[in-house]
C-alpha cells in the first residue's frame, strides 16, 4: 500500500525560470515583428528614405527567431533539475 501512495506524487512542473526567460524574449520578438510588419509601407519612389526597407527586411528575421529558434529552445532545454525525488527512491 505504501509503494501505491508513493507513486501518487503532486505533478511537478518541469520548466525552470530559464524556461520562462526565453520563451518571453520569444514572445517579445514576435511582438516586436508583427509591429515592424506592420510598418512596412514601402513608398517606390526610390530616392524617398523611408524605414519601410529596413522594417521589410527586420520584420521576418524577428518572427523567424521568435517562432523557430527561441520558443523551441524553450521548449527543449532542461528546467528544473529535481535530484531529490531520484534520491529517496
Amino acid at each position: 500500500m505504501a509503494k501505491i501512495a508513493n507513486q501518487q506524487r503532486a505533478f511537478n512542473w518541469p520548466f525552470g525560470k530559464k524556461n520562462y526567460l526565453i520563451f518571453g524574449l520569444g514572445l517579445v520578438s514576435i511582438i516586436l515583428g508583427y509591429i515592424t510588419l506592420a510598418n512596412t509601407a514601402v513608398n517606390p519612389d526610390p530616392l524617398d528614405e523611408s524605414w519601410g526597407q529596413v522594417f521589410l527586411t527586420l520584420s521576418p528575421a524577428l518572427l523567424i527567431l521568435g517562432y523557430c529558434v527561441l520558443i523551441p529552445i524553450s521548449i527543449i532545454i532542461g528546467g528544473k533539475q529535481d535530484d531529490t525525488t531520484e534520491q529517496s527512491e
